[in-house]
Parts: structure tokens; C-alpha cells; sequence
């Protein structure tokens, strides 16, 4: 259930169910910090809590343009950012290993900027022609190309189009072999 926690929050809220211990050994639900579900999944990732799921259909997700998530300046992309990256400083051991970030479009920028706020050396590349070679918060972009990935390192991919994963599908998966692999959208 974890495969994809960078991409989104992979437990609907409404379906919660845990015992007591579980949750206070976790710190409890931290009302302040938003998105609140979503911290609170991260946490039972880094407590290693275990989640099941039963077969059954538990709650019908209502999507509509009011929705707090998707009004409430709680709930904008930066705070995903800066929830995800608290998370990959905590769990992911960033400081050893070669952190590399692929996609310089609106995601990639914000991304780039939070790694440059906590002072993480990275590598930027993307496959966008017009952006190689460019300077971009004071990193030059690179073109992306397998070589550039060294063994151990940590690719975060900041870019949403389905396309990019269909076709290089097979780069990828040879990819995950040596590296780990987020999908931060």
C-alpha cells in the first residue's frame, strides 16, 4: 500500500480503522498540520504500521469544485511538497545517497526550490530540449539520459503526463533494479 505514498495519500481517510495503541504510538491526529490524512498516513508509513484492506466497497468518494481540498489554501501544492520532503528527510535517508530530480515543469520547479531550501544537493534533469543547459534557481538542467544515473542514487520524478511513463516504461523498470524510484505526481 505504500508503493505509491510521494504520488498521493494511498488510504482514504473515511476508512480508517486502528487501535488505540496504533494511533498514539504514531503521535496521535495533529489537527494543524495540512493535509491532515495525509501526515497522518505518512506516519504509519514511518512507524512501519502495517495496513490491510478488506475486498468490500467502504465509502463512495463525492468529488465536487467545493470541496475543501480543493479551495482551502490549507490544501495547496506547496504544502504537498513540503509534506512529501519532510518525509523523504525522515524516511528515506537522502543524506547518502545521490538524489536525482527528473521534470523541470511547474512540479519540478517547486520541487527544485524545496530541495534548495533544505539545502540538498541534487541533480536536475529533464528531457525538454529547450530547457538543457539552462540555469534554473542556480542549477543547470541536464538532459536525461540513463548514464547520469549512478548506482543507489534516488530518482524523484516531477512530471505528471502519463505519456512520459508509457514511453519510457522500459528505461524505468531497468532503472528500479539499482535505484529507487518516486513518483512525486
Amino acid at each position: 500500500y505504500y508503493r505509491h505514498i510521494y504520488k498521493e495519500c494511498v488510504v482514504a481517510s473515511p476508512c480508517w480503522m486502528m487501535r488505540k495503541e496504533t494511533l498514539d504510538d504514531i503521535g496521535g491526529i495533529c489537527g494543524n498540520q495540512y493535509p491532515e490524512d495525509y501526515d497522518m498516513v505518512f506516519r504509519l508509513y514511518s512507524h512501519d504500521v502495517e495496513i490491510k484492506a478488506v475486498p468490500e466497497v467502504l465509502h463512495f468518494w463525492r468529488d465536487h469544485g467545493a470541496r475543501a481540498s480543493r479551495n482551502d489554501p490549507n490544501y495547496a501544492q506547496q504544502d504537498f511538497v513540503d509534506l512529501k520532503l519532510h518525509y523523504l528527510l525522515k524516511c528515506e535517508d537522502l543524506a547518502k545517497r545521490k538524489v536525482i530530480l527528473w521534470g523541470a515543469g511547474r512540479t519540478g520547479k517547486l520541487w527544485a526550490k524545496a530541495l534548495i531550501e533544505k539545502e540538498i544537493d541534487f541533480s536536475w534533469v529533464t528531457d525538454n530540449e529547450k530547457k538543457i543547459g539552462k540555469d534554473i534557481y542556480g542549477v543547470r538542467l541536464q538532459k536525461a539520459e540513463i548514464n547520469i544515473v549512478c548506482k543507489n542514487s534516488l530518482l524523484l520524478i516531477a512530471i505528471k503526463a502519463p505519456s512520459f511513463y508509457e514511453e519510457r516504461n522500459d528505461t524505468l523498470i531497468k532503472l528500479k533494479y539499482d535505484h529507487q524510484i518516486i513518483r512525486l505526481y
